[in-house]
């Protein structure tokens, strides 16, 4: 029976199987690059955060607003965060929940839902109800005829509890003082670090 020859197989260099999967040797990520890494992301989360919440609202685009209490459940919930955007008053129809300045010195604003529209005067006279009160509130009518009003579009579950942490001294202090100097302190050490020689390379 003749004997079957098998043809040698190619060597693969070094350099290729370095980068096989579980072979020892492997490329990992050093702990440095990670640590760089997550504080790069969390500035830009901070900086996301900033600009949904400060600078967003300040084009009138849209407002954010957090729930205060539990008078529109099962809608909403204390704790939630609601996104409205401008409305005009004549548009304005019962069903629709909008956030709105309550005729009551030092009122915080309300978002309660429209339950009537008087358009018999100059401007737009709306009654508001919490979804879970039984009478509709006790300010009575509310004129919207000046400037526009802001419409509930969506929500967001529990946001108010992040806000509430964000705004608070501790995130304050890391995102104005701890995470500029930790990303100076690794400008500094990338700056001043001696470049790592190559093998068989000499200076």
């Amino acid at each position: 029976m003749p004997r079957v020859v098998r043809p040698p197989l190619p060597s693969v260099p070094g350099s290729m199987r370095s980068w096989r999967p579980g072979v020892p040797g492997a490329a990992r990520i050093s702990p440095r690059r990670l640590t760089t890494a997550a504080t790069w992301a969390a500035l830009a989360l901070v900086i996301l955060a900033f600009a949904f919440l400060v600078v967003g609202p300040r084009t009138g685009a849209y407002r954010v607003s957090v729930v205060l209490s539990n008078s529109m459940k099962p809608a909403w919930e204390a704790g939630d965060v609601v996104i409205s955007t401008p409305e005009r008053p004549d548009q304005v129809r019962p069903g629709q929940v909008i956030t709105f300045n309550p005729p009551i010195e030092g009122r915080p604003s309300v978002t309660h839902r429209v339950v009537a529209v008087d358009t018999s005067g100059p401007a737009p006279v709306v009654r508001t109800k919490g979804d879970a009160n039984a009478a509709p509130d006790d300010w009575g009518a509310v004129r919207i005829g000046e400037g526009p009003v802001w419409r509930v579009r969506t929500d967001v579950p529990n946001l108010g509890w992040v806000l509430a942490f964000l705004r608070g001294p501790i995130v304050a202090i890391a995102t104005t003082v701890v995470i500029p100097i930790l990303l100076l302190l690794m400008l500094l050490r990338r700056i001043w670090r001696p470049a790592a020689r190559r093998p068989g390379v000499s200076a």
